[in-house]
């Protein structure tokens, strides 16, 4: 599970499920808006280049919009908008060795 899922899912308590939807429905559409306001990024999809879907995550959240990555996935992929994770997977998959390393060092007593 995300670290930012958790966040949001422990802020969503205590509100209700139509205040929950509202939120959600303005924060996409917070998201719609700076991609229209982003020539670089909307050119981008309108040119179906693929972008980092990591790199847009951390452009929102520099930018005051905190959305879940699962849910910005969701909403990029409902509006057929291409973008890879291959940044995210490498990254992922370098500190996964990193930890096997750092494990192999460790002499166990």
């Amino acid at each position: 599970v995300d670290e930012d899922d958790e966040e949001d899912e422990e802020e969503e308590e205590g509100i209700t499920l139509s205040q929950a939807a509202a939120r959600e429905a303005d924060t996409i559409e917070a998201v719609h808006q700076y991609i229209l306001r982003n020539p670089e990024l909307h050119n981008r999809i309108l040119s179906y280049e693929p972008f980092e879907l990591v790199k847009l995550h951390a452009e929102l959240k520099l930018n005051g919009l905190k959305i879940a990555m699962g849910k910005l996935h969701d909403f990029l992929d409902s509006q057929c908008i291409t973008f890879t994770t291959a940044g995210a997977r490498k990254e992922k998959r370098e500190k996964k060795c990193q930890r096997r390393v750092k494990r192999k060092g460790q002499k166990r007593f």
